[in-house]
């Protein structure tokens, strides 16, 4: 009796630990509509209130979604601007690979540059976490001038064809 009420006790804990996490997934259409907010504010606002905004939002969504400026042209493209990890603002994405040893940073910043500003465009890169585990996140950015707002998360499944 005691190992079956154990055991209801331990599938009780993982049902609600998928349901929270579920719940707490983001999908698509909202983190695309969370960047177009974002690239709004920061043609209005400037900079330093789109990163106030970018700060709540993500307290709000979980540290897992990650949004950052970054610049498209002149001879500073490809410059993080801003990132939530202090260290990583002021690099260049050129260099960055994932997981596959792919240059996203590089197809980031091209693909960025031939789109026209104002319009949303997606890129799937891998990386390994700590567990050397290889990981699918999907990042959602908005030409906006020289810039680029972006917002990356973890998978949510198949980008739809609109997104590509």
């Amino acid at each position: 009796m005691r190992h079956a009420i154990l055991t209801c006790f331990l599938v009780c804990c993982c049902l609600a630990a998928s349901s929270v996490h579920a719940a707490n997934q983001i999908r698509h259409a909202e983190l695309a509509e969370k960047v177009v907010s974002l690239s709004s504010l920061y043609l209005a606002g400037g900079r330093e209130e789109t990163i106030i905004k970018m700060k709540e939002i993500r307290k709000s969504l979980g540290k897992k979604v990650i949004f950052s400026i970054v610049q498209v042209t002149d001879k500073e493209a490809g410059k993080i601007l801003y990132h939530p990890t202090p260290f990583v603002t002021g690099n260049y994405v050129q260099a960055a690979t994932d997981a596959e040893n792919r240059y996203v940073g590089r197809n980031l910043i091209e693909k960025a540059q031939k789109i026209e500003p104002g319009k949303l465009f997606w890129v799937e890169y891998s990386h390994k976490n700590g567990f050397d585990e290889r990981l699918i996140r999907q990042m959602c950015c908005a030409r906006v001038d020289s810039s680029m707002i972006c917002g990356s998360m973890p998978s949510a499944g198949k980008l739809p064809e609109t997104f590509k």
